[in-house]
């Protein structure tokens, strides 16, 4: 079977030797091939079932896609996916032939797409061979890249227009990905022929071109000092749904996460002996705050979990604590669970509530955790708890896809109802039946797919930049392989569904975990709770216009 790709077209037509028809870094056949049809307006997304439907026919971490149309406040996906069917009529339902655009496939009478078999089955001389009466720029950058001499690529550029010059240019500046001034110095040329950003998308769209040039300055800007340019070409890549390389994003975002203005103030609440404080959640009271502060008895050490005690267990032990409006500590009491509840398989090496979430439902403290005794599959679970003082006298374990590890659940309370925001891959809002467990997703789509979104603090109530009504929570981006976390604030509208996402920072490690579970205002501050390498509590106060300019102002409308 031939690797698969799939091709998206505008839908205004142009004149092009090759028709209108994407060209990939790597070329490849066109049979068997989904087509995408862009219309002006519209943005490309994921939908999961999707991917499951098509996922044979797809390169690896192509995303293909219906559609869902700007300014459609439901959000509901519109399947416009077709199988390519190669200029064939067809009377099917299923499949649509779009009059403006015919697609070149590998016969005869049709040149080009022998060439891409030719290429596909790494045929070069056989390509060259055709190639040799091709004077025009394109044919002639084909020539350099089955050749290998650099001359037709100087005369591909000289007659070359500004797409096929981009192209060209982020061809060359990663194959010299070595000589960082020199790529750098080619990241700025394709700026300058860019300088409407739009890499010509209502156009010609040549897929891979601006996710290339994102690749070129998101690797060269850190050498040549121009950290904001990096930034934003890491975020750029991370919130592309067709990018390739958002793991290579995750891994270079250390170096241009910035240090978000904040007043610390560290939270040192006294623990019994081999426990650290960490990871702790926030609520704003009538005294000052309200916060649940998670003990532990390991540290982190060689990418493992190590008990302080010799027991080889891991344990948990939280701490309802009363702070003044200074963040000192009136009270500190350890959470007790008094609730009767249904035990699954008890997980013996692992002990306690992990990561509480602290939230207000009608006037009554909850918190969700990680539990690793109420499962059936023995597997991580979340758990609904109520709390009287500092018992818990309700625990419900919520009933969602419990057949896989289940952590970091953010949730929120509206209109009498608790809610979760259970995952950004697509972005999922589940209601909760408080009393049984059962969580039901939220129907439509919700925004931007974020592959490498994760937890981290529940929503609150929180207005843009115009005043309009909506919800605030804060996100983790996890570079697993070096347990580096960095933050980010999201703005969801009235309705849940995602719009805007800033870029991302850190509070004091940008190269370590910071691990955020808690958020509330104070006035004109928001606030936030975080812990840091498993070992140390934290709070963070931020300016509200410091918040609004790193997500409406320096973020990303999506």
């Amino acid at each position: 079977m031939n690797i698969s790709t799939v091709a998206i077209f505008s839908n205004t037509p142009c004149s092009h030797p090759f028709g209108d028809v994407n060209i990939l870094r790597k070329i490849y056949r066109c049979e068997c091939d989904y087509h995408l049809m862009i219309k002006e307006g519209e943005t490309i997304v994921i939908d999961p079932k999707a991917i499951n439907h098509i996922k044979s026919k797809l390169t690896h971490d192509t995303y293909m896609i219906p559609i869902v149309l700007k300014g459609r406040k439901e959000g509901i996906l519109e399947s416009r996916l077709m199988r390519c069917i190669c200029g064939k009529i067809s009377k099917s339902s299923d499949e649509v032939v779009f009059p403006y655009f015919h697609i070149e496939t590998s016969g005869k009478d049709q040149q080009y797409g022998k060439i891409r078999g030719l290429l596909c089955d790494d045929k070069k001389d056989e390509a060259l061979d055709i190639l040799e009466e091709y004077t025009f720029p394109m044919g002639l950058y084909l020539r350099a890249e089955c050749s290998g001499d650099s001359r037709y690529l100087i005369l591909a550029l000289s007659g070359a227009d500004n797409r096929l010059k981009t192209k060209i240019l982020c061809d060359v500046g990663l194959r010299n990905i070595n000589n960082k001034t020199l790529a750098w110095e080619t990241a700025t040329a394709i700026g300058v022929i860019n300088q409407d950003g739009r890499f010509n998308e209502g156009k010609f769209y040549f897929l891979e071109s601006k996710s290339k040039y994102d690749e070129l300055v998101h690797i060269t800007a850190f050498y040549v000092d121009e950290i904001s340019e990096g930034r934003k070409a890491c975020d750029r890549i991370m919130l592309n749904p067709l990018s390739t390389i958002k793991h290579l994003a995750i891994q270079n975002l250390k170096f241009y996460a910035e240090k978000i203005p904040s007043e610390m103030t560290l939270i040192n609440p006294k623990c019994a002996k081999f426990y650290n404080p960490t990871n702790p959640s926030i609520i704003k009271s009538q005294e000052g705050y309200t916060m649940i502060c998670r003990t532990v008895n390991y540290v982190y050490k060689d990418k493992q979990w190590i008990s302080q005690d010799g027991t080889g267990i891991i344990r948990t032990v939280n701490l309802l604590l009363q702070l003044d409006s200074n963040l000192n500590i009136l009270s500190s009491d350890e959470i007790e669970v008094k609730a009767d509840y249904k035990k699954g398989i008890v997980n013996t090496r692992i002990i306690g509530h992990e990561d509480c979430r602290l939230f207000k439902h009608n006037d009554e403290l909850w918190y969700t955790c990680t539990s690793l005794d109420t499962n059936f599959t023995g597997l991580h679970q979340i758990s609904l708890c109520k709390l009287e003082g500092s018992d818990v006298v309700k625990l419900v374990p919520l009933l969602y896809k419990n057949n896989h590890v289940q952590k970091n659940w953010c949730p929120y309370s509206s209109d009498g109802k608790i809610y979760i925001v259970y995952g950004y891959e697509p972005l999922t809002i589940l209601e909760v039946n408080e009393d049984t467990g059962v969580c039901i997703p939220l129907k439509g789509f919700r925004g931007l797919q974020t592959k490498y979104f994760r937890g981290s603090t529940g929503p609150i109530p929180y207005k843009d930049g115009r005043s309009n009504e909506g919800w605030l929570m804060m996100i983790h981006n996890t570079e697993v392989r070096e347990r580096v976390y960095l933050q980010r604030f999201i703005w969801l509208d009235s309705n849940m569904i995602m719009r805007y996402i800033s870029t991302s920072f850190y509070f004091k490690e940008s190269n370590g975990v910071e691990f955020p579970l808690g958020l509330c205002t104070d006035g004109n501050n928001i606030i936030v709770s975080f812990g840091v390498n498993d070992k140390s509590t934290w709070i963070a106060r931020i300016k509200g216009k410091v918040v609004n300019r790193f997500v409406f102002i320096d973020g990303h409308r999506v």
